[in-house]
């Protein structure tokens, strides 16, 4: 028989709020919750209302039977105690509860955070502003995908990477050596509509790999990522549950690699078009290189993150040190997760979230001169 464990006398702290939840409440999962394994076979929650992912410890996963609402958390700590001390057992185990709550996998509702707290928690999220324009691409691509899926994945990542460095080298060769004669094209605006084109096959590229793995594409769209920079997305969500490092790599690299691609078409039209063809082929290979760039930039959830996050096996590192960070400088407790680091990744945690953060204060200065600048010209 479980043994209610005695409640302590001193007032709880704002920061100790959690501790007093959870040891009234009867945590229970939500009815839609599936346990299942994501990147490197690591156990993950999916949340069927709000198709979240909460990624949870290999040692967690014995407790979830336990949450079916019969047991008060005081109750759960003195079942699991294991001779432990009573207050560290409830400490560690009402912020593991109040982490899944507050991530909607409880029957419990969330806790509305403001504050220090509503702070530490917006800077894991991937902010990105979405328009959503299409949320049927699953069902257009997989006529085209099906029949392809009999080719081994290997096959098709090495012929579609190996046209990628022709593609690269043409290109380059092209942006050092077609530029001798370069004259400002009169039809130069031409750019935008192709530097749009190329961004959408960019984002199918994504989505034919995700179809190709069998990973629902929930929506495709335009956003603001850092919520200054337009950018185009396919919703990837779904991608928690690819488990190969490789496979889930090469759905983030599909663009970028499908840019070099258009990068070497048009290093070639550089390379052999007379007048303003030339010239307009050549401006725009300058434009490709700085997407390029952007789609590589390892401070900003770009694909060149992601791909070197599913290679490494981590998961939202740019979210874990932003968090830290704002943990560190609110002077927050840490999250079961972040004080279970080490202090070498917590050193890496401070100098990589404040990179970020110089990054998004760059952006937003260059954006708001660019915007001055064109104000005044108007005026």
């Amino acid at each position: 028989m479980s043994t209610t464990v005695p409640r302590r006398e001193a007032t709880e702290s704002a920061e100790s709020a959690p501790v007093a939840w959870f040891r009234e409440c009867r945590p229970r999962l939500r009815d839609d919750v599936e346990l299942l394994e994501g990147l490197d076979e690591r156990p993950l929650l999916f949340i069927g209302e709000s198709g979240r992912y909460v990624a949870v410890g290999r040692d967690v996963v014995p407790l979830l039977p336990r949450l079916d609402g019969r047991c008060t958390g005081s109750e759960l700590a003195a079942e699991i105690g294991g001779g432990r001390p009573e207050d560290l057992v409830e400490d560690r185990l009402a912020r593991l509860l109040h982490g899944l709550r507050q991530a909607g996998a409880l029957a419990e509702p969330p806790e509305r955070l403001g504050g220090r707290r509503g702070v530490a928690r917006f800077m894991r999220r991937e902010h990105l502003l979405r328009l959503p324009l299409t949320r049927s691409v699953g069902r257009v691509l997989e006529p085209a995908v099906a029949p392809i899926r009999s080719v081994p994945g290997s096959v098709l990542v090495a012929i579609w990477t190996s046209v990628a460095l022709v593609g690269l080298v043409v290109g380059a060769v092209a942006l050092t050596t077609a530029g001798a004669g370069w004259q400002p094209p009169a039809h130069a605006w031409l750019i935008y509509p192709i530097v749009f084109a190329q961004i959408a096959a960019h984002e199918l590229s994504h989505a034919l790999v995700c179809q190709y793995l069998r990973v629902p594409v929930r929506e495709a769209g335009i956003g603001l990522m850092l919520y200054v920079m337009p950018v185009g997305y396919v919703d990837r969500t779904d991608a928690y549950r690819v488990q190969d490092r490789r496979s889930r790599a090469f759905l983030s690299l599909a663009g970028p690699v499908n840019d070099q691609i258009w990068f070497g078409a048009t290093g070639a039209v550089a390379l052999t078009a007379p007048g303003e063809a030339g010239d307009i082929a050549f401006l725009l290979l300058i434009f490709q290189v700085l997407l390029t760039v952007m789609n590589v930039n390892p401070v900003t959830p770009s694909d060149g993150y992601h791909a070197v996050c599913a290679l490494v096996g981590e998961v939202n590192v740019r979210g874990q040190a932003l968090s830290y960070l704002a943990h560190r400088v609110l002077r927050l407790p840490l999250t079961p997760a972040l004080a279970a680091t080490t202090s070498a990744r917590r050193r890496f945690f401070v100098w990589y979230g404040l990179a970020c953060l110089a990054f998004l204060a760059l952006l937003v200065a260059g954006i708001a001169r660019t915007v001055g600048f064109l104000i005044g010209a108007i005026a």
